[in-house]
Order: C-alpha cells, then structure tokens, then sequence
C-alpha cells in the first residue's frame, strides 16, 4: 500500500465543498491538462477536497505575476466575451427536451474541461497569499502608506457578479426590477458543486439573499487613484493582478454554477429514462450505467470514502476505495494535534464567540447570528449565513477568494486558507479568531 502515499507538503489544498464526482471530474480533467500535474481529489462522506502539487501553482503563479497589466486586462475581457457566448446554450440544456442524455452529458463534460483548462491559472495565487501579502505590506509601509490599507487596494473598484445579484435582488424587492427579469438574468443562481436546478418565481422569496452592504466603489477608486502611484510598477501590477482574478473568479463561478445545473437536468433525465437513482448516478460515468442497474454496491463504496489520481500519467483517473483511499486521506488530511489554526488574514479584526462547524447546504439551518463561520471554503450559496457571522474562517482559499471577496465587503474577520481547520474545531467550541495575526484558536 505504500504505492499510494504522497508527500502532503508537495500539494496545495486547491478547493474544498460538498460535491460528486459528476460536478467535478471533467473539471479536473481541464486542470491537468493546463497544469500537467497530478491532482488528488479525495471524497469523503459527501465532501471533496481537491490537492495539486506545488510545483503546478508556482509555475502557474510566477508566469502570471511576470505579465503586463495591460495583458491581464485583455485576457480576461477576451475570455469573457468567449464565455458569454455559451450562456445560451448552456441555458437552453435546461430548457429543452433531452433526446439523448449520454450525449449530452459528454458534451458538457467536453466544455468544462475546455472551461477549466482556460481559468484554472486564477487560482494560482492563492498558494502564496501570505508572501503577496507580506510583499505589499512592507512596500507600503516603505513609502508611508500605513498597511491597513492594503485590503482596499486589492478589492475591486465595480461590484462582482455575485454583488450583482444581491443587488438587483434588492430591486426586486422594491418593486424596481420584475422578478422575471431577475430570474433571466440570475437563472443559473441555485447553481452549485453538488447540482443545482433553474431558478423559479417561488424561490425569489424575501430571504432569498440578504440585503446587499453598501460599498463606495466611486471612493474605493479615488482612494486607490491617490495610493497606487506611490508605488512601484511591479507592485501595482501585482495588486492590478489582484483585483482581475477577483473579477475573474467570481465570473468563473457563474459559469461553473451554469453547468451544474445543466448536469442536474441531464442526470435527472437519465435517472427518469434509465430507472437508476439521481443519488447514485451522480457518483457514476455515463459508461457505468448498465453496471449500477445491477448493483450499485461499488457506488456506495465511493460515497462513503474514495479518491480519484488525475494526471497525465492516470488516464483515464485512477479511482482508490477502501484500504488504498483511507491511506491517501489519513496522509493527506493529518494536522496538528494542537486546536490552533494558521492561516491568511482576508479582513482584520479580533472576534471571540461560539464555533459552528458548516460544510453542507442541508446544516444552514443550524448556524445562529453573531457565531463564527468555519467551512472548507465558501460559495454563493452560503452568503446568507456569512451575512450572519461574527468572523469567517475557511480551510482553503487566498486573498481573491469568494469568502475573502464577501468578507471585506461586509467588514466581517475573515482568515483563509487555514488547511483544515474545519478538523480541528468542533461546533460549541469557544474560539478566538485574531485576523490580524492570521491565528484562530481555542480560548481556554
């Protein structure tokens, strides 16, 4: 079994959310292909956790930080333009009859590997966050700029996507925008890493997304206008590289959010024409459909504990159960034994309270205001809870993340990329949350 251990500090925890393979397998197909390295994903009782090697970040990263602004720019308007034009189609699959779902599902999966064969890199960053951070920092407190403004130089002067939908959600409200036009607008919103369906009239209720923080995108600007010249290009073409992936990630997540609910629709017409439980089926691949009629007992295996190899040198993905996969998890997911957890600050602030521990959709309902969040990673589904929370603490994610982008809108404590912090703490546990210091902690 020792064929199946690998070096846990040669990886980066990449992402993290319930999820099934249907969601993210020709993802991650995308992924290697960009990257040509090996990622792991592991499955456990419904939660996966993508791991790369280091070594694809750092390469990713380094070419990325080298590239003009002027570059970045074109890159993502040239690659936003190219996505819009699938919006359409990808709206249609869940409109439109099915004739032949296997097909359909292969031309899904077709376009999300191209999809994130061609964003993966806006990840890239995440890794170093510290050092970005620590990099910006110490230039800004060299020209007299105090480092508390490091946050609002590297958000965004103009709201994200996911702003943009807690916004016009409030015009809805207020009798401002229809909601039919809010629906074909926001259709994929319900969308998410585990399925999704099309958003409907009788979801637009008045709790549908909370009411939106208001942000002075026109001072944030003046302010950045007045800061960035201080300092040197190299520098303001990094934090300009901040703020694109920022934009970049969350329109990547609009998409990812499409397909998902086009998957939902494919399956739910295979799970209606072959007689095979949705459930099942979205641990499957098309070609196992006859083998999970008979027996599903080998999905049942992949449910409860598996792990997928995706490389160049796995193809296709070489799938671990049992023996073989609990010895990746246990190595890949060992932490310390002491209850502190480190990670990257995302908005400051010191924040003692209750710990809840949230990694699924169905455990909403149990997370009570002023506690504090502590998930793998966020997405839009769980900005109703963030609005909530006294601070928010996440296992993945760096500075251009969803739970880093929301958490400094709503100027709540935030610390990203702690590992796995999600393991240490249990949910009633008193903890303290110093997101100056990047600590979160047992308060004993």
């Amino acid at each position: 079994m020792d064929r199946w251990k690998f070096k846990k500090e040669d990886f980066f925890l990449t992402g993290s959310a319930e999820s099934a393979p249907l969601f993210y397998y020709s993802c991650s197909i995308g992924v290697i292909l960009v990257t040509k390295a090996l990622l792991v994903v592991i499955n456990n009782n419904g939660v996966s956790r993508w791991f790369i090697e280091k070594r694809a970040s750092e390469g990713l990263m380094k070419y990325w930080v080298s590239v003009s602004k002027e570059f970045v720019t074109k890159r993502f308007i040239s690659w936003k333009e190219k996505w819009q034009k699938k919006e359409n189609y990808l709206f249609n699959i869940t409109n439109k009859p099915i004739k032949d779902w296997k097909e359909m599902w292969k031309e899904v999966d077709t376009l999300a590997a191209e999809f994130w064969m061609e964003s993966y890199f806006v990840e890239s960053l995440d890794p170093f966050a510290e050092e970005i951070d620590k990099q910006i920092s110490e230039e800004l407190e060299k020209v007299g700029i105090d480092k508390e403004h490091i946050h609002g130089l590297i958000a965004t002067i103009e709201p994200t996507r996911t702003q943009k939908a807690a916004i016009d959600f409030e015009l809805v409200l207020q009798g401002k925008m229809t909601k039919q036009e809010y629906i074909k607008k926001y259709w994929y919103y319900k969308g998410s890493w585990i399925g999704g369906e099309v958003l409907t009239e009788k979801m637009l209720g008045a709790d549908f997304l909370p009411k939106p923080v208001p942000t002075d995108y026109l001072k944030r600007e003046a302010e950045q206008q007045m800061l960035l010249p201080k300092l040197s290009e190299k520098t303001q073409n990094l934090i300009h590289l901040l703020q694109i992936f920022t934009l970049w990630r969350e329109e990547r997540k609009v998409y990812m959010q499409m397909m998902s609910v086009c998957y939902s629709t494919i399956i739910h017409e295979a799970s209606k024409t072959e007689g095979v439980s949705y459930n099942d089926l979205i641990w499957a691949r098309p070609e196992e459909i006859e083998l999970l009629k008979k027996d599903n007992d080998f999905i049942l295996k992949r449910k409860r504990q598996s792990v997928f190899l995706i490389s160049p040198q796995y193809n296709p993905p070489k799938l671990l159960t049992e023996d073989n996969a609990l010895e990746v998890i246990e190595g890949m997911t060992s932490k310390d034994k002491n209850k502190i957890a480190k990670g990257t600050v995302a908005c400051k602030g010191v924040v003692q309270g209750i710990a809840k521990i949230v990694l699924k959709e169905h455990q909403f309902g149990k997370f009570q205001k002023g506690e504090i969040l502590i998930t793998t990673s966020t997405r839009p589904e769980f900005l109703p809870i963030m609005s909530l929370a006294s601070a928010i603490v996440t296992d993945e994610g760096g500075l251009t993340s969803h739970a880093a982008i929301i958490s400094r809108e709503l100027k709540r404590p935030c610390i990203v990329g702690t590992k796995h912090a999600t393991s240490i703490f249990e949910d009633g546990d008193l903890i303290e949350v110093d997101a100056d210091k990047g600590v979160v902690k047992i308060i004993k």
